[in-house]
């Protein structure tokens, strides 16, 4: 493993050079330099950029927006793992180099802090050591967990060509971050997002409750240029908050989209993770107030065992719904609005409109804000996993009891 030694001069006072210090030229250079904190709302973004596929190009689109941002109020660590079989993509101050390295970006200058070589990015051990190392500095100030590649809702995300790994799943990220934030001083990010698509997911966002206190998802695919990370910019009066970032990270990305006439079928929603178990129980209510008031079904269970398999196969008026629901992705992801299919169904039975009501709210107490554009109208921020057949019923699915999260 090569380490660069990067220069200081550029972050003289910045706490981040207690991140460099630590990286490979010790405390005591660090303290030399003068390093201080900030004042006000500092943020520094942990991003996780697995681009070793054809996304290559865009994770250098995106480090060059990282080196847009301005000001002592934002700082992105950066673990990247690049493809050279894309066009070697390059950018400011960044040369391609294949395989792994970590960045660090703040007030538009960027230094390699160390180059790992070849990692398997799908490789969850590979994914804690980041969160661990990116952790070590971070205990004092607003942290942000950003994973960057294709995503594929309850699924998971990610895809490593090099090494020929396929995705990374729900599990092993839950497990990799838990284990990671148990061995820091910190117990959970202020915010966790995807910008990778098909990630604004129930089942996604029930994996991280209690690891961060909010999170950004895409119920739809993404565009190919993803977020606009120079939104994460914070300078003046720009509200700090954790809320205050995610929706300027939204209000960006609904921007780009539109600057580049891609606007049409975006989706992006800020979801207060504290709020995700109360959709979970609202859902369970509207199954139950289906199947009869002897009956409790629980919606991350719904699929897992076969008594419930067959309650599914008769609830017509859900059924119905679905096959009239917007489905995000394509056919296959089976992935639906949580509120178009319980409120199409009740328009369907008018008995379940109480339910549905009920879900829906829940949901929009959950999702502070959304960005969705004219093909999404409708879309209340949530999707969730339920397919029109029984046949399109995944077994990596139903042979869990927490929604694919395996």
């Amino acid at each position: 493993m090569r380490q660069y030694a990067p220069d200081l001069s550029a972050f003289v006072g910045s706490k981040l050079c207690r991140l460099m210090a630590r990286a490979s030229l010790g405390a005591t250079l660090g303290l030399a330099m003068g390093c201080t904190s900030y004042e006000g709302e500092q943020w520094t973004y942990l991003v996780y950029m697995h681009a070793d596929n054809n996304l290559d190009p865009a994770a250098a689109d995106d480090l060059a927006e990282m080196l847009k941002v301005k000001g002592d109020g934002a700082t992105f660590v950066v673990q990247v793992d690049r493809n050279p079989d894309y066009g070697k993509r390059t950018a400011k101050g960044l040369p391609f180099e294949a395989g792994a390295q970590r960045i660090l970006i703040h007030d538009g200058e960027a230094e390699i802090l160390e180059d790992l070589g070849e990692v398997n990015s799908s490789d969850p051990e590979v994914l804690q050591n980041f969160i661990e190392w990116g952790l070590a500095d971070h205990d004092n100030e607003r942290l942000a967990f950003f994973f960057w590649n294709h995503g594929g809702g309850w699924i998971g995300f990610g895809h490593d060509e090099t090494d020929d790994a396929g995705i990374l799943g729900l599990e092993p990220i839950e497990v990799a971050m838990t284990d990671a934030l148990q061995n820091s001083p910190r117990e959970k990010f202020d915010l966790l997002g995807f910008d990778a698509c098909l990630m604004g997911n129930l089942e996604v966002a029930h994996s991280f409750v209690g690891l961060a206190d909010y999170y950004l998802g895409s119920q739809e695919n993404e565009p190919g240029h993803g977020w606009n990370y120079e939104s994460m910019e914070l300078r003046g009066d720009a509200d700090g908050s954790p809320e205050g970032v995610g929706r300027a990270i939204l209000a960006g990305f609904e921007e780009q989209a539109k600057d580049r006439g891609t606007s049409a079928n975006i989706t992006l929603s800020l979801i207060d993770l504290e709020k995700v178990d109360a959709v979970n129980e609202a859902l369970t209510a509207g199954f139950s107030a289906v199947a009869g008031a002897d009956i409790t079904v629980d919606f991350f269970e719904m699929f897992a065992e076969d008594a419930q398999q067959e309650l599914v196969k008769n609830i017509a008026e859900l059924a119905a719904a679905r096959s009239e629901s917007v489905v995000f992705g394509a056919e296959s992801t089976q992935l639906v609005d949580i509120h178009e299919l319980w409120q199409t169904a009740a328009d369907k039975d008018p008995e379940l409109q109480d339910a549905a009501d009920g879900i829906t709210a829940a949901i929009d107490a959950a999702v502070l804000e959304r960005v969705q554009g004219k093909f999404h109208a409708g879309a209340r921020g949530l999707s969730f996993f339920f397919p029109a057949k029984e046949s399109q019923l995944p077994l990596s699915y139903a042979a869990t009891e927490d929604a694919g999260l395996a």
